[in-house]
């Protein structure tokens, strides 16, 4: 990670980019450093400075293991406080700013994205009083149908019944209504409520999707389409596993790819 700030620091070597972390303007005015500098005058402990006047941000990795920053100054009026002992609270508020601007780029920048569960949370049964309702999988289409007709461009979602949603499922998919009956599309709606996807509009009958369901709901939709589906058949089809078939599509012959990669890493795991 230290190796991914030392790149950080070249990206905001610029002079705009310093002073938009002190949240301060560029004039003619201005005399000072305003630079980027790696210190490793301590080897045990690279520092990364970043300059603005008489005032830097500092960052470092105490014991390569722990991020710090902070913001230290020889001049407060650097960032436009006074030096009297009233404008501390001033003083810090400042400071803390700069160090959250700084600490937003380098977010930004390093894309410091964790798995916080939420997708493998659907996957668990929830109970809604004493009744059990298992949980979301990828491998379930009826849900993931639901999901798509609920995301359906222009569509107004406080609009659909459940006998609207109904017809407009077997319509899509191409379903007889003894292949898939009202209550089946009630049990998974029930179900998506149940994990908070889709909420029924109070007083009424109808059911649209949560700021919740809209965001996995299109993990969930374009994960199963755009990939699940298309690889499984990849992997299993007698064209893909023959060796004398060539693709005829660019999108086919990327599955391909994708499949004939998949291979070569199992083959590597288990050498492992």
């Amino acid at each position: 990670m230290f190796d991914r700030a030392c790149e950080l620091a070249l990206l905001i070597s610029s002079a705009d980019l310093i002073s938009k972390l002190f949240g301060m303007r560029i004039t003619r005015r201005i005399n000072g450093k305003l630079q980027s500098v790696l210190d490793k005058r301590d080897v045990a402990c690279p520092v990364m400075r970043y300059y603005f006047k008489n005032t830097f941000l500092r960052n470092y990795f105490k014991a390569l293991n722990l991020s710090r920053t902070e913001c230290c100054t020889n001049n407060t009026y650097d960032l436009g406080v006074k030096r009297r002992i009233q404008n501390l609270p001033s003083l810090r508020e400042k400071m803390k700013n700069c160090i959250e601007n700084f600490l937003d780029f380098q977010a930004e920048v390093f894309n410091n994205a964790t798995d916080t569960g939420a997708f493998a949370l659907l996957a668990k049964p929830v109970f809604v009083g004493k009744r059990r309702i298992p949980g979301l999988k990828l491998q379930d289409a009826r849900p993931i149908r639901l999901l798509e007709v609920l995301l359906h461009d222009g569509s107004s979602l406080t609009e659909w019944t459940t006998s609207q949603l109904h017809a407009l499922l077997i319509k899509k998919y191409h379903l007889s209504p003894e292949g898939y009956k009202l209550s089946q599309l009630r049990y998974d709606l029930a179900k998506l409520r149940a994990h908070n996807l889709v909420e029924k509009i109070q007083h009424h009958r109808r059911y649209r999707l949560t700021s919740k369901g809209v965001k996995l709901g299109v993990l969930f939709v374009k994960f199963h389409t755009l990939f699940v589906g298309p690889l499984i058949s990849t992997a299993l089809g007698e064209l893909a596993a023959s060796e004398e078939h060539t693709p005829n599509s660019r999108i086919e012959r990327q599955h391909s790819k994708i499949n004939h990669e998949l291979d070569r890493l199992a083959s590597l795991l288990k050498a492992a």
